[in-house]
């Protein structure tokens, strides 16, 4: 996993510098809403029981133009997600296509990429390092800098490492930031 998010930076800040003249930086921080869903043994039961828990998050992101209201938005962020039960504190890589319906108004969409770097007590045992979601949602921008997005993701893989469980992460996610 270290090797994929040394690749996306590199990539990222390899675009970044041919392009430095329109690219904006910034940051970001906010909350999210996160629960672990699925079944145990594929009967459809949720015999864990999950409750979701309000987390946060915090990093930073780099909005690259590519072509007219077509963007690319590459972040990394840190997330205190998980349920109720269980914390987990991943560092997450969205990968977002935005594009600007309106000025200032843009959809987003893309691939998440995760990796888990902590987890309470035992419960790092009962998870996989490696989670995949897809993202979307929708931000705008102030012509002075700030901005405010919403944003859902949904798990695509089974995160859980207990044979016969099938569990997914899913997070709703409201924050603010500022572009350089």
């Amino acid at each position: 996993m270290k090797k994929i998010l040394l690749g996306a930076a590199m990539l990222t800040f390899g675009f970044a510098s041919a392009q430095s003249d329109q690219i904006k930086f910034g940051v970001k921080a906010g909350l999210l809403h996160s629960t672990i869903s699925g079944d145990d043994y594929g009967d459809g039961v949720d015999e864990y029981g999950f409750d979701s828990k309000i987390g946060g998050y915090i990093g930073g992101a780099v909005d690259l133009p590519i072509a007219g209201n077509f963007h690319l938005q590459p972040e990394l962020l840190f997330t205190s997600e998980g349920a109720d039960e269980v914390n987990l504190v991943y560092a997450r890589i969205p990968v977002l296509a935005k594009y600007y319906i309106i000025q200032n108004l843009a959809l987003e969409a893309g691939p998440t990429f995760g990796a888990m770097l902590a987890a309470e007590d035992d419960a790092e045992d009962a998870f996989k390092k490696i989670d995949v979601a897809l993202t979307g949602g929708a931000a705008y921008e102030f012509p002075f800098g700030l901005f405010v997005d919403a944003r859902f993701n949904a798990g695509l893989v089974n995160i859980s490492d207990i044979n016969g469980i099938d569990w997914h992460t899913a997070s709703f996610m409201v924050g603010a930031g500022y572009r350089f």
